[in-house]
């Protein structure tokens, strides 16, 4: 009998990510698009997706038990719908869990893309025991996940951290998500790449920290996430805080100084004493890796509250 197969996809700002992992855990098939290819605007979004998902399970899909799709999005506290996608267009007030379930057949879940990546390194890091634990993560934005008694935090309407769009004083800039002045306009990939072009054209973005760790642009940075990220950290008192995304995976991304920044803003004694630092492992397929962990651990959850 053919081994039960779990269904990753990791729709992300930048790519769009698919995988087929075993009861073990092991990837047995991937596949990587960018996030243009599925973006549009007059309302093809959906479609796009899930053709990408349909081609990419072809005869395989008898062998899926469960699908989990993390998206970039604002989801319904009942994980069926996704409500707002500041970085991708198309992808806001859709019930994406009832139409892949009509497409595929089989039982689909999505979540946040953020709480997948902190699922998997909690896994990797053997992390079960710690609570609560915090995720960063910095990408095209903020990222941020909150594990509380071994469980994702989701809020009373689905929209618990949201730590990107927490807004600063004196900043004017207009966010995707609608509102004025959050911290990722100033402090997230976007904000970096957008610094890049207009002050060095001409410069690998990959170069950047190697080249540049000392401008004035990455002070301000850097400040602007320890501030924020310790602001969370002072009201949870974490057992341990991850940091992760593809801006801290940069090349010479200056993590110490992040940490040290951090921990200038903690409260004494704890948890500036007391928290662990992680980075999250450096693996393109994490997202992935996360969402497959998570249907099968919703699946079997499912099951047993039918027994």
């Amino acid at each position: 009998m053919p081994e039960r197969l779990f269904a990753g996809i990791d729709v992300g700002g930048t790519h769009l990510r698919l995988g087929l992992v075993t009861e073990n855990g092991e990837l047995a098939r991937d596949a990587i698009f960018p996030s243009s290819s599925i973006s549009d605007t007059n309302g093809n979004t959906t479609a796009r997706i899930l053709k990408y998902i349909q081609l990419f399970l072809g005869q395989e899909i008898a062998n899926i038990a469960a699908m989990c799709i993390g998206f970039p999005s604002v989801i319904s506290k009942d994980r069926r719908i996704i409500v707002q996608t500041p970085n991708i267009a198309g992808l806001d007030n859709i019930p994406f869990a009832e139409m892949a379930e009509k497409e595929f057949s089989l039982p689909v879940f999505i979540e946040k893309d953020v709480n997948l990546l902190l699922i998997h390194d909690v896994a990797t890091y053997n992390l079960s025991t710690k609570d609560p634990i915090l995720g960063f993560y910095i990408g095209t934005g903020i990222g941020n996940a909150i594990m509380l008694n071994g469980d994702i935090m989701i809020g009373a309407s689905g929209s618990a951290g949201e730590l990107g769009h927490v807004p600063i004083l004196g900043n004017k800039i207009a966010c995707p998500c609608g509102n004025i002045g959050c911290v990722e306009t100033i402090a997230s990939g976007k904000a970096l790449v957008n610094y890049i072009k207009s002050t060095y054209p001409n410069m690998l973005i990959d170069d950047f920290f190697t080249q540049h760790s000392q401008d004035e642009f990455v002070k301000h940075f850097i400040e602007l996430l320890a501030i924020t990220i310790s602001t969370e950290m002072n009201i949870f008192d974490p057992a341990v805080a991850i940091l992760g995304g593809g801006v801290i995976l940069m090349k010479d991304f200056p993590r110490e100084w992040l940490i040290s920044e951090i921990r200038e803003h903690l409260r004494y004694p704890y948890p500036k004493n007391s928290v662990k630092f992680l980075f999250s492992e450096q693996t393109k397929n994490a997202g992935v890796f996360g969402a497959a962990r998570w249907a099968k651990h919703l699946l079997e959850r499912k099951q047993q509250s039918t027994i």
